[in-house]
């Protein structure tokens, strides 16, 4: 569907818009973070381009995006401190936004003296901060305003937000970014071929984190193949070519960046001999096709089950991470081969969730979650099986859920 103006509206859009606190948004590029701002606040887009147009009015934005502003900032971060606080003294702006500004770590401590200083006079200026890297800002500042700020994470689109715009099909070939998916249907390819090529590799290269384009390229590859399924280190550092403790930064690298996630295995208390290597999940389905070489060939019939059991996880991942609680899922597998796919521990409540891309629940695919409960006995609070068919089945204690509701009772259980 082709739709250079449409605009799907976000989840955090309201809270953003009605807040009173600053905000610091971390999300991958293209997930939508500037235009969210733009929509929440009714700031023209071109602001982002030529900040004057808001001369005067009640938001004052700062795209470190545009080189020069980059670089002007980044030799004098204390002119930014100077240009908010003349405007405070005048007529205070509501919201002062910041683009990535991970690009200038050092204004995050010009924002802190700002906040101070705002509370301290009762000026009632937001600071409204987004960023594409954790990581650089952690190690350039090692602030992140704890007490002054509120954290929020803007992945690619949830269900809830594409639900009534796109297909299940087209999500699981080409994400849910949305500057991709409001492409023109020729161009949806060729810009995720882009976004991985680009900045996927250049750009975090670029900003010193990997060193050498060639093996981080490799890398990320060989990783993107087996996203999904258990990570060996070894075996991966064999395959890439890469050292074995460069792997592992590797993957550092790519979860401060938020191009990825590790999922760990559930281990809990048992004498079960357990699998204790991590899955790992690119952020985006599309851009995982991209990176193995599906866009623009096509996804195979092969690779659908995997596809539908990763978007499962990456949207259990995206709820678990608003509610603060992405630390709390994991999967668990034994040596004998029993796995689940899900577990989500609680407080030591335990929800275990099974994922089959089939339209009909079978008692064969409950094994693993039945293993599960064995294994942990009264901490196991309820048995799922997520699929793709339109009626809810039990099997024994194993509710069989329609992947719709089974993300209600996701988002239900986050909350």
């Amino acid at each position: 569907m082709y739709n250079i103006n449409m605009w799907i509206k976000r989840i955090l859009e309201n809270e953003i818009a009605a807040g009173a606190s600053s905000m610091l948004i971390l999300g991958p590029r293209q997930t939508g973070k500037s235009s969210l701002l733009a929509r929440a606040f009714d700031i023209p887009r071109e602001a982002w381009l030529d900040p004057q147009i808001l001369e005067g009015q009640s938001y004052m934005v700062y795209n470190l995006l545009r080189d020069e502003e980059c670089i002007r900032l980044a030799r004098s971060p204390a002119t930014f401190r100077q240009e908010v606080m003349a405007r405070v003294k005048g007529n205070a702006p509501k919201g002062v936004i910041v683009d990535e500004i991970q690009r200038v770590p050092a204004l995050i401590n010009e924002v802190q003296s700002l906040i101070d200083f705002g509370l301290s006079a009762k000026i009632k200026t937001r600071f409204l901060l987004t960023g594409s890297s954790a990581r650089k800002l952690r190690k350039n500042t090692g602030n992140l305003l704890p007490g002054r700020i509120l954290f929020r994470h803007l992945a690619p689109l949830l269900y809830a937000e594409w639900r009534h715009h796109y297909s299940l099909q087209e999500i699981l070939v080409l994400g849910s970014l949305p500057g991709i998916l409001t492409a023109k249907e020729q161009e949806q390819r060729e810009l995720l071929k882009s976004y991985a090529t680009i900045y996927l590799k250049e750009e975090i290269q670029a900003e010193g984190i990997a060193r050498g384009i060639g093996p981080f390229s490799r890398f990320i590859e060989t990783a993107s193949a087996v996203s999904g399924r258990q990570v060996n280190y070894s075996s991966l550092s064999r395959d890439a070519g890469v050292a074995y403790s460069t792997i592992r930064h590797y993957f550092q690298v790519l979860e401060d960046t938020l191009v990825g996630t590790l999922v760990f295995p559930y281990t809990g208390k048992t004498a079960k001999r357990l699998s204790l290597h991590p899955k790992f999940f690119v952020f985006d389905i599309g851009v995982r096709n991209a990176l193995v070489g599906l866009i623009p060939v096509g996804v195979p019939t092969t690779e659908k089950g995997l596809l539908f059991e990763y978007f499962i996880m990456l949207e259990i991942l995206r709820l678990a991470e608003m509610a603060g609680l992405k630390q709390h899922v994991f999967f668990w597998r034994t040596h004998a081969g029993a796995e689940v796919d899900c577990v989500i521990d609680l407080g030591g409540r335990l929800y275990a969730f099974e994922i089959k891309s089939n339209k009909i629940a079978h008692s064969s695919d409950c094994s693993g979650l039945l293993s599960f409960k064995e294994t942990y006995k009264s901490q196991v609070k309820s048995l799922s099986l997520i699929f793709q068919g339109e009626r809810p089945a039990k099997i024994g204690d194993v509710t069989a859920m329609p992947w719709p509701q089974a993300i209600e009772y996701l988002q239900d259980l986050f909350k």
